[in-house]
């Protein structure tokens, strides 16, 4: 679901001189724990997830909300329409525990190469934004672009070095051209709707990379 539409359009919206302005006149975007606004972002995924998408089994799960054991590790991002002071997206990211993370299980991964590190490596998942905005380009695009923003900023606020993320193929290939610093952890296979691929960010060396470059990325990422 992250980045539809070509990426001509994409990069566009990213070099709008008051991105910035307008994005933040739009949304409120921050983490939150606050049981109610949870209760919100279960309930918008189970709406997408289960009923709209058909990625998961409505029947597994009761009040209409779908959720999972990762959830109680995990940080939840929210985007939020200020006028209407709705809820337009939401993704997770999902801490390092004893239980591992569900891209090792899912696609038979061992994070090896970063056992040392495992408590810096956050999973991005469970993206969402609401049928109404996915149907308006320009909405949909700004709305994922909040959504990056606050993962690389959380990342780097609080010093988590690594994102990993299962991404479906066409807009892994969109994400590569904004200049992200990818490398491919294993094969693609059919996931959740879509032939994708699980994906690692070095996120310090990418910032890197991405300034050195001059990336449109980059200079919507430091603000």
């Amino acid at each position: 679901m992250i980045f539809n539409k070509p990426f001509k359009i994409i990069k566009d919206i990213i070099k709008t001189t008051d991105l910035k302005r307008i994005i933040n006149k739009k949304f409120s975007f921050y983490s939150t724990n606050n049981t109610e606004e949870l209760k919100e972002i279960y309930k918008l995924r189970y709406k997408v997830y289960c009923l709209e998408k058909k990625f998961i089994d409505c029947h597994l799960y009761n009040e209409n909300m779908e959720f999972d054991g990762y959830d109680l590790n995990a940080i939840h991002l929210v985007v939020r329409d200020k006028r209407q002071n709705k809820l337009v997206g939401t993704l997770r990211l999902i801490r390092h525990s004893n239980k591992g993370l569900p891209i090792e299980k899912d696609f038979g991964l061992r994070m090896n190469l970063y056992k040392r590190k495992k408590s810096r490596v956050l999973e991005a998942s469970r993206l969402v934004i609401l049928s109404d905005y996915r149907k308006k380009v320009i909405e949909e695009h700004l709305v994922l672009l909040a959504l990056i923003k606050l993962v690389f900023n959380y990342c780097s606020q609080y010093n988590y070095n690594y994102l990993v993320a299962v991404v479906d193929n066409s807009p892994l290939v969109i994400l590569q051209k904004l200049g992200l610093p990818i490398k491919i952890l294993g094969k693609s296979k059919f996931y959740m709707g879509s032939e994708s691929t699980p994906i690692l960010i070095d996120v310090k060396n990418g910032f890197l990379k991405l300034k050195k470059n001059k990336s449109v990325m980059w200079r919507f990422l430091k603000d």
